[in-house]
């Protein structure tokens, strides 16, 4: 099994990436003595044998530059799971915006992470590429995240890149320049990634989904759902069998052109009770991935062609009822169009989720839907209006600060101006999607 390499990144990252791989450790305990899965070999993909420390611990590498978080990390009840060697951490608590963890001193450690990374890719045997997430607000996701995914694009040419970059919402963040950093940041994944899955902050994620509040509110929060999407996406990669084997069949399947790789996406999903009397059935989980309260950007997805789409399905249903699913949906006249039908395709893995709260340990039946559709634009004129705002001809609000740390005025202005470009090439796509 080719193996892939964690990056987490700032406080939202590595709490997201802690989130990720508890929710792949409980998947493979709990399939650890079934027939279905080979425990070693799938494991291998994200976890690697450390022979010191006689355990399996993450392909990843945590990164930032405030202890707490790390510290914080380091005494939960996953923080067993890692050792030393997955912690890189730098002393620098003014790590404030963009500008700062890209230039100042991203430029004086970046040496020091990229050696890091180099030893995690060197104990792997046949290594696929990266994962990374961070939040595009703040000065350590945005910026020196920025900074890493560009180091790993030199140093690894040939290998993929998918970034997972949450996007801001401005009332969750106390920094007036988080749309500055959003757009900086977006930027550098627009250069760097192959494949992008944005995550949406203004996302009401216990919207649709009544059925998890039964069992654990925090279930709803943008981190779990982060966790449950990557699961899904990787579930081929970990346990066999799938549309995503590897990262590079994500490409073949949904991106058609390269400056085109953000992939929106739909999750449905239920908690599947002992007696199975609630379980979803497929087709009201694909129903539910084209509603606006399921999607991981806020969007309407009713209004916008998907290029390409894929569904992944987590369920033991039968492949009559899924086929039956995907008719009903071709049949109605205002998604056969939506869906673009000929280039759609699914898979179903019966190894179900797991989610673990205080009732004990539930499997979940669900659905995931990835499209390369124009629906990003919508998250896109989002962060664009808000950098608009600050960035007005007459004020260009705390533009000094980015001025102080080595930024200057052109490199605001073509981030701008490349993100309008992305807008316009969506939106082309959409009008002629065999163009």
């Amino acid at each position: 099994m080719k193996e892939i390499v964690s990056l987490n990144i700032g406080r939202a990252g590595i709490r997201v990436g802690d989130e990720i791989t508890q929710t792949f450790k409980q998947e493979h305990d709990y399939y650890h003595n079934s027939p279905e899965a080979d425990y070693t070999d799938g494991f291998s993909t994200f976890f690697g044998y450390n022979e010191e420390e006689k355990s399996y611990q993450p392909r990843s590498l945590l990164i930032d530059f405030e202890p707490e978080t790390l510290d914080t990390l380091k005494r939960s009840k996953s923080g067993g799971m890692y050792s030393e060697s997955n912690f890189c951490e730098f002393q620098d608590e003014e790590v404030c915006n963009y500008a700062r963890g890209y230039y100042t001193v991203g430029e004086e450690v970046i040496g020091q992470c990229m050696d890091r990374i180099q030893k995690i890719a060197e104990d792997c045997d046949s290594l696929q590429g990266f994962m990374g997430v961070a939040s595009l607000a703040g000065g350590t996701g945005s910026g020196f995240g920025a900074r890493v995914l560009e180091g790993v694009k030199d140093e690894f040419k040939s290998k993929e890149r998918l970034w997972i970059p949450i996007f801001p919402e401005s009332w969750l963040h106390t920094s007036a320049m988080s749309s500055y950093d959003c757009v900086l940041g977006n930027e550098a994944v627009r250069e760097n990634a192959n494949i992008v899955i944005p995550f949406d902050s203004r996302v009401d994620l216990a919207g649709g989904l009544d059925e998890w509040k039964l069992y654990d509110k925090e279930f709803c929060s943008i981190n779990k759902s982060i966790a449950q999407v990557v699961s899904y996406i990787t579930c081929s990669m970990r346990f066999g069998e799938g549309l995503f084997c590897n990262l590079k069949d994500i490409s073949k399947i949904l991106i058609n052109n390269s400056d085109l790789k953000y992939l929106s996406g739909a999750h449905s999903s239920k908690i599947v009770k002992a007696d199975k009397e609630n379980e979803t059935n497929p087709t009201e989980m694909l129903l539910n991935c084209l509603e606006t309260p399921f999607q991981m950007i806020k969007c309407d997805p009713r209004i916008h062609l998907k290029i390409r789409s894929c569904a992944i399905f987590r369920n033991d249903a039968t492949l009559e009822d899924i086929n039956s699913a995907i008719e009903i949906i071709n049949e109605k006249s205002n998604m056969s169009q939506d869906w673009f039908s000929d280039s759609f395709q699914w898979c179903q893995n019966k190894l179900m989720p797991i989610y673990n709260n205080e009732e004990g340990i539930h499997q979940q039946s669900g659905c995931l839907t990835l499209s390369n559709s124009a629906s990003v634009v919508e998250l896109f004129d989002y962060i664009g209006v808000k950098f608009d705002h600050l960035f007005s001809e007459s004020i260009k609000c705390y533009f000094h600060h980015y001025q102080a740390e080595g930024m200057e005025l052109e490199q605001f202005e073509e981030a701008r101006a490349n993100l309008k470009d992305l807008e316009v090439m969506y939106e082309q796509m959409e009008i002629s999607p065999n163009s």
